[in-house]
């Protein structure tokens, strides 16, 4: 079986009858979706999960619950199993910023702080932490992940969202 966590509204290969899909967004779930809490999934999912994604979701998530989240997602992924964990550069992302002030491109400055802050669309949608690639990994080893790599290259993200801005794939194994 297959975890995907924040799934807002699953579509493609997520709305296929191998995956799970679960998000505890207050708004912008759909049918399909169990409204559930990374924090709150059951005790009979623990080593359920063969490959888990979590894409765009883990910046959404209260700074002091990071680790949390990543200790349950590593107790309900199977041994073996992979997480795929996608989000912004947090790093790349200021850069950016500071360039698009230094050049006063303002709609630049308006892009790149919706990358920093999130969107703001409904309860839930903001964004409360920014990550790097040490981070990251530091998360993922800290959860007991043994195999971690990132990566930056667009041909290995499993969304599209470095079409629009800098990201960072972590894929760790357990």
């Amino acid at each position: 079986m297959k975890l995907n966590v924040g799934s807002g509204h699953p579509k493609g290969i997520y709305a296929t009858k191998e995956w799970v899909n679960i998000d505890d967004a207050p708004e912008g779930t759909i049918n399909g979706v169990t409204k559930m809490s990374v924090l709150d999934m059951p005790n009979d999912w623990t080593d359920k999960f063969e490959t888990i994604h979590c894409i765009h979701m883990l910046e959404h998530i209260n700074r002091n619950f990071r680790q949390e989240v990543l200790n349950q997602i590593y107790r309900v992924i199977s041994p073996g199993g992979k997480l795929y964990l996608e989000v912004p550069d947090f790093k790349r992302i200021v850069a950016l910023l500071h360039d698009a002030y230094i050049r006063n491109e303002m709609r630049e400055v308006h892009i790149w702080k919706t990358s920093i802050y999130g969107k703001q669309r409904y309860n839930g949608d903001s964004h409360h932490w920014g990550f790097d690639a040490p981070h990251l990994m530091d998360l993922a080893m800290l959860a007991g992940f043994t195999t971690i790599e990132t990566t930056s290259d667009p041909k290995q993200m499993v969304s599209s969202h470095w079409k629009h801005e800098p990201v960072i794939l972590l894929i760790a194994t357990k």
